[in-house]
Formats: C-alpha cells, sequence, structure tokens
C-alpha cells in the first residue's frame, strides 16, 4: 500500500475520533458518566476498523502512539478503549456505569465473566472500590458455582435421556460445484470441505444423492443411502480437552481429507464453568476417559454462536475400529449428565 494512501486513511481515522471525542463533549453535562463509555466504545470500533486492512502489529502501534498525540488521549486509555471493544462486541448498556468500571473488568478472563460484574455492578449500582473488590474475591466463581445444580434423582430420572444422533460413517451428499456453468459434481465432506467425486471413483452420481463410502484396495466404494439419511459421522483425534464440554480435535472425513484443528462443543450437555471446583472436575473427567482411547467417533451438523460445531461423541477404550466404536462406544455427552458433571444444555 502506498504512503500517501496510508497517511490518507490515518487522516480519517484521526478525524473520526475527533468528532466521536467532540461529540462525546458536546452531551456530557447532560448525559453524564456513560457518555464517555460510548464514545469510547465507538472510538475503539473505528481503531478495530481500521486495523483489520493492517494486520502488522507494529502499524497499530505506529498508529496509537500518533493518535495519542494528534488527540491528546493517553497511549494506555487508547490500548484499553480498543481492548474494551474487542471485549465487548456489542456494547451493553449499563447506565450507572463509567468508564473506571468498566476498566477495572476489561482484563477478566471470559466475556461472560465480564458481563456478569458489568449486570451486577450495575443493578447493585456498585462503586469502582466494590467491582474491583469482588473481581480480587472471585466472585463470578462463587456465582458459577451456585448455579450449576445438578437436578436431584428424581428430577434427573424423570428428564427425557440425551438421544445420540451417529449416522453411517463416512456419509455423503452429491452437490452441485459452486461455478453455475460447471457441470462438475462434489462430495460435501462437511467442516466447509468438499472433494471432487470423479476424483475418488464416483463417476455416475447424482446431484442431491446421499453416499456411504467403504474403503477398499484400490477406490473406495460408494452406497446410495436414502435421501434424510445422517451424515457428518467420522472418526477423530481429540488434541485437547478444554473444559467439561469443549474439545479441540482433528476429524478424519474420509477419502484421504482431514480437518484443521477443530473447536467442538458437546451437544446437550452444559458444564460448569472451568474457573470452579465443579468445571475442573468435569474436564478432568473427560480428560481421563478420553486419555484410554486413540480416537473417538463423532457426529455433528451445524455450529452455535460461537462457531464452534456441536457434537455427539463416543469412545471405547480398548477398541481400534471405529465402526465398532461408533455402534457400541460409550456416549460421552449422557455419560457426563449421568455422573452429576453436566446438566441438560437449556436455550
Amino acid at each position: 500500500m502506498a504512503a500517501s494512501e496510508v497517511d490518507s486513511q490515518y487522516a480519517t481515522l484521526r478525524d473520526q475520533v475527533e468528532g466521536l471525542l467532540a461529540e462525546g463533549k458536546l452531551h456530557s453535562r447532560k448525559a453524564g458518566e456513560w457518555e464517555k463509555v460510548e464514545t469510547y466504545w465507538h472510538i475503539g470500533d473505528a481503531l478495530q476498523s481500521h486495523f483489520k486492512g493492517h494486520p502488522r502489529a507494529e502499524y497499530g502501534q505506529q498508529v496509537v502512539r500518533k493518535l495519542s498525540k494528534d488527540t491528546n488521549l493517553g497511549l494506555a486509555t487508547l490500548w484499553d478503549i480498543l481492548l474494551f471493544r474487542r471485549s465487548l462486541s456489542i456494547l451493553y448498556t449499563c447506565r450507572e456505569l463509567g468508564w473506571s468500571h468498566i476498566r477495572a473488568v476489561l482484563r477478566v478472563a471470559t466475556q461472560e465473566q465480564r458481563l456478569y460484574y458489568l449486570r451486577t455492578a450495575d443493578e447493585g449500582r456498585w462503586s469502582v472500590r466494590q467491582l474491583r473488590e469482588a473481581i480480587r474475591a472471585e466472585a463470578y466463581a462463587a456465582h458459577a458455582e451456585a448455579a450449576f445444580v445438578a437436578p436431584p434423582d428424581d428430577e434427573a430420572d424423570s428428564a427425557p435421556p440425551l438421544q445420540p444422533r451417529f449416522g453411517e460413517l463416512h456419509t455423503y451428499r452429491v452437490v452441485p460445484a459452486g461455478d453455475p456453468a460447471s457441470s462438475k459434481l462434489y462430495l460435501d465432506l462437511g467442516f466447509g470441505v468438499a472433494c471432487s467425486a470423479r476424483s475418488v471413483g464416483l463417476a455416475d452420481a447424482e446431484p442431491g444423492q446421499i453416499v456411504t463410502a467403504t474403503p477398499g484396495p484400490g477406490s473406495p466404494t460408494f452406497t446410495v443411502r436414502p435421501a434424510r439419511a445422517r451424515r457428518y459421522t467420522y472418526p477423530a483425534w481429540v488434541q485437547r480437552v478444554v473444559d467439561g464440554d469443549t474439545l479441540i480435535a482433528v476429524v478424519d472425513l474420509g477419502l484421504d481429507h482431514q480437518t484443521r484443528p477443530q473447536r467442538l462443543r458437546l451437544r446437550g450437555i452444559d458444564c460448569p464453568e472451568l474457573g470452579t471446583q465443579a468445571g475442573r472436575n468435569a474436564r478432568s473427567y473427560v480428560q481421563d476417559v478420553l486419555g484410554q482411547v486413540g480416537f473417538v467417533v463423532l457426529t455433528t451438523h451445524k455450529t452455535d454462536a460461537y462457531g464452534r460445531y456441536l457434537a455427539d461423541v463416543r469412545y471405547l477404550p480398548g477398541q481400534p475400529d471405529p465402526e465398532s466404536v461408533r455402534r457400541r462406544g460409550r456416549y460421552l455427552n449422557r455419560e457426563l449428565l449421568e455422573q452429576r458433571l453436566a446438566r441438560p444444555y437449556v436455550r
């Protein structure tokens, strides 16, 4: 990018920030401390948008230093403003809070915790000192522990059991090419991956067909399945247990394809936060049982609001055959419910 274009983009950013500051000062006498919070969030939004086209960290540091001089905003304040915008993608309107409250929660670990402290401080009209004391005392952990209460035995027994949704291994839908002018057909492997049907020996496929691939000595053989047959059931290698209901895994899509590491959320359950003892117990359990196997079999068909694939997972110690694990493996999602390490997920 030419230097003149970079200078022009910076000038636009500076004018935008100065305009936001001027507007904030104009209204601050009427709106109070919250006006500063809104102004800073929008400044952070402008910074974040500007940096999308300039990914290098050195450029960001140069811009923040220059902007600090041009606007008389401190360096630390500008970095906190950017962190504020990155931490809270939607401005949470806690009208009783000021910028000092916001800064107090910026370095709290997760967005869920930040929102908890902001909501609680707003509802209780806490001072900044009260908010900082709550953070130091790890009030969120106590809140999460109290909120996570496993149902009584009779209530748990009366609830419908979580049912797995596994299909046949390596089952795919035949889809047309993205180019409308092309007559090529592809197999949708899931996880944003597709491969040419012809390249794997499926020459007589039709769009919309569901087929299952069975490995052979040469090319795989394909069996046509009913139109409603479940797809996206695969072996996978778990690389890390993030918490009780979240895994990082590489998925074997078959046909010589595998995914990059994927973040998976166990479908239908909710484990307590990792910052609580109950959350640590849930993660330890999953680490222990999956540490006994070399792979799992999972099925999934959609992502949650955070982009994680919702997965059903089976595992079976001592079993090297994925098909046997699919049919007879222990169903991890329901097992966590039965062990009182998770509760049913309710939207």
